[in-house]
């Protein structure tokens, strides 16, 4: 009987010590899980708020095509040379097929004199997703630049003149852009610290007027994506050089849109 007992005692404290390795073996697997959840994580927030690189930025170029033939709408063909005639005498030289790669960077201080949210210098200040890019080349084929085509959503600021709602489209010029040549080659033109907004994302967009129609510059942008903020213009990761949008960078997109609202509310009492 005493046997029995302490036989019975062996597999019950071995059941026990098995039990309790399992259990440590299994909360090993959940804290492992959780850290590599973790990291999964934060892998996707240094994603989201990594500045591209000039060579990244300039493969997001919008193309244009150097032999695609003019409009034979006569309307559309005079509309298309307006616009392109804004961007004439941009160089001393004509863009054309070269033997060799060309990447161009313009170097300016566009951003000097910018706030990070610059409401006053903009005529509207939109919630609009990108629906389609495409670059051109200037009347004279000294420059180039890119059209993008805004759906807008909600309407920040809005002016008098243009009257946009929700549903509205508009569209946004940027100068730069990438051109493509019968023989293949590419050329790539950009401004330095400034990229180009992409297809098929949300952006909140502060745009300057320059046509008579809904037509806008591109003043600059930050992109909604994932719940946060990232700026489209900002220093690149070559030279580090700190703008004033920046200060966004990963931040909370609600507590964002809710800080230029309020900006927007204060530029419009301000004006009164």
């Amino acid at each position: 009987m005493a046997i029995h007992k302490r036989a019975a005692l062996l597999l019950l404290s071995v059941s026990v010590t098995l039990g309790s390795t399992t259990l440590m073996a299994l909360q090993g697997q959940n804290k492992s899980k959780e850290k590599k959840k973790t990291a999964m994580v934060l892998r996707r927030q240094d994603q989201t708020e990594q500045t591209p690189s000039e060579q990244e930025v300039a493969d997001q170029l919008p193309v244009a095509d150097a032999a695609a033939p003019e409009s034979t709408d006569p309307d559309k063909r005079a509309k298309r040379e307006k616009k392109n005639k804004r961007y004439d005498n941009q160089s001393s030289r004509r863009i054309e097929d070269a033997p060799y790669p060309v990447n161009v960077t313009w170097s300016t201080h566009w951003w000097q004199g910018l706030s990070a949210i610059p409401v006053t210098q903009s005529d509207i200040v939109l919630v609009g997703e990108i629906t389609d890019a495409r670059a051109y080349l200037s009347g004279d084929r000294t420059g180039i630049y890119s059209e993008f085509t805004v759906s807008a959503g909600e309407i920040l600021k809005n002016d008098a003149s243009a009257s946009l709602y929700p549903g509205s489209i508009v569209t946004a010029e940027r100068f730069g852009g990438a051109v493509r040549f019968p023989s293949g080659s590419v050329q790539r033109y950009t401004t330095r610290n400034q990229r180009m907004p992409l297809v098929g994302r949300q952006y909140v967009l502060f745009l300057k007027r320059i046509g008579t129609e809904q037509e806008f510059s591109l003043v600059t942008a930050y992109e909604l994506r994932s719940g946060r903020v990232v700026p489209l213009d900002g220093a690149n990761t070559e030279n580090g050089e700190k703008l004033p949008f920046d200060d966004y960078k990963g931040a909370d997109s609600s507590v964002f849109l809710n800080t230029v609202r309020d900006a927007v509310a204060q530029n419009s009492s301000e004006r009164r």
